[in-house]
């Protein structure tokens, strides 16, 4: 059996799935690129949340929102006038610390948005400082992957390392420490946001792109999200080379993930597919997990957690809401996924989503629920979709004759899930 890997996870801001590997044109994403034809490309991986904070605690502790409590954003607004007010029922089930009992050495660089305060998460080190590198001040790619990359060459000791790393890209503004747009291979508009009627409907929701009826201001928009993920990509290939480098790279579980969709219409803060599917690319050599592959099970970002308790002897010491892919790393894995559904939620207007391969119910549960003797019951709207035959999720099928089987069964599903994850929403009564 080989040593027990480093785990590296990193994570972008608001990125979605804009990169070549999936099958954006313009943008220029060489190492994530070279990542997934080296490892596992996920393509129908799921956020919990549209939204930072409650997505990465999924990722990192294998539990909805609901569960591990961060079901808001964390941390104070830029103006530091704000206090968001989310916070972790219990820090101790972040990775941070449930691997550093499992005897490894648990180290954050750059940007994390699970807890205000991370010195709570655990870690043994928050930005170390390496002979000659400087106190880290900034969360952008280029100073965290070189910081890191400076930490792991300068290591003497052989024990394991989880190490989180957190890029501010692609966040809005785009523009900070020098990022320029790119318009080298033109400048791609995401089909999920150029329909009129979308547009119209999301028009001046973004603190950023104020007009998204404005094409030059959709393309200026989309150019330095474009130069912002180019400067993403530099900082993974200066990771990834610092891994070679330091002759880890074998032995190292590689996860490159984004927290949900950008910062576009019908995208970031909505459960809509955009919103919420995610890249995710896993690749560990020396744990047999195949390159080059494509994994089309249906999944969610809390399954990672799981996973890794399946992949290298994890002991997780709490309730787990995610289900492990472990077995579908492996050539001989079946055709089907260990689920069938995710559960996606934005806690802003309660809003949830219901997402199986063929269907996306929405539930907008604003002013509660409340048991009947029929069962529950909404005051608010709901929508369905079919994404095989409408993948941009324009045409709403809830109320069609045609699917009203599908839809009470989807509903009845939906109701479940909430009850066996007891949602605290179940608990809110409704506004007279």
């Amino acid at each position: 059996m080989p040593p027990r890997p480093n785990i590296l996870v990193i994570t972008t801001h608001d990125s979605g799935c804009h990169f070549g590997c999936y099958g954006v044109p313009a943008v220029q994403t060489p190492n994530i690129d070279a990542l997934a034809d080296d490892g596992v490309r996920f393509a129908r991986m799921y956020a919990t949340a549209p939204i930072c904070s409650p997505s990465r605690a999924s990722l990192l502790t294998g539990q909805y929102p609901s569960r591990h409590g961060l079901m808001g954003l964390t941390g104070v607004s830029r103006d530091g006038v704000r206090d968001w007010g989310g916070r972790m029922t219990d820090p101790s089930h972040h990775l941070s610390q449930t691997i550093r009992r499992s005897g490894y050495q648990s180290v954050l660089f750059g940007h994390q948005h699970e807890i205000r305060e991370p010195d709570m998460m655990g870690y043994d080190l928050v930005n170390p400082a390496p002979a000659g590198a400087g106190s880290l001040t900034s969360d952008a790619a280029s100073a965290v992957a070189r910081h890191f990359a400076q930490w792991v060459r300068g290591r003497s000791d052989d024990q394991p390392f989880f190490a989180q790393i957190g890029f501010f890209e692609t966040h809005t503004p785009y523009d900070r420490e020098g990022v320029q747009p790119d318009r080298t291979r033109g400048v791609w508009v995401p089909p999920y946001c150029q329909d009129p009627a979308v547009r119209r409907a999301f028009n001046g929701l973004s603190g950023v792109l104020k007009d998204a009826l404005d094409d030059q201001a959709l393309e200026n928009h989309l150019a330095m999200f474009q130069g912002a993920l180019r400067a993403a990509d530099q900082g993974v290939g200066v990771i990834l080379q610092s891994l070679r480098e330091a002759g880890i790279e074998n032995n190292t579980l590689v996860l490159f993930n984004t927290d949900h969709g950008p910062e576009l219409p019908h995208a970031k803060w909505t459960v809509y597919d955009a919103g919420c599917r995610i890249a995710f690319i896993l690749r560990w050599p020396g744990g047999g997990i195949r390159g080059g592959a494509v994994c089309d099970h249906l999944l969610s970002n809390a399954d990672f957690v799981p996973t890794l308790r399946d992949l290298i002897g994890l002991e997780v010491p709490y309730p787990l809401d995610g289900v492990s892919f472990a077995a579908s790393l492996r050539e001989s894995a079946a055709d089907a996924g260990p689920r069938d559904a995710v559960l996606s939620y934005m806690h802003y207007g309660n809003i949830f989503s219901l997402r199986t391969r063929r269907y996306n119910l929405l539930r907008c549960l604003k002013g509660g629920v409340r048991a009947t003797d029929t069962g529950y019951r909404t005051r608010y709207p709901f929508e369905m979709y079919n994404t095989d035959l409408d993948p941009l999720e324009l045409r709403d099928i809830s109320n069609d004759p045609t699917y009203a089987a599908d839809f009470q069964s989807l509903s009845q599903r939906f109701w479940k899930c909430l009850e066996d994850l007891d949602d605290p929403i179940l608990r809110t009564p409704l506004d007279e």
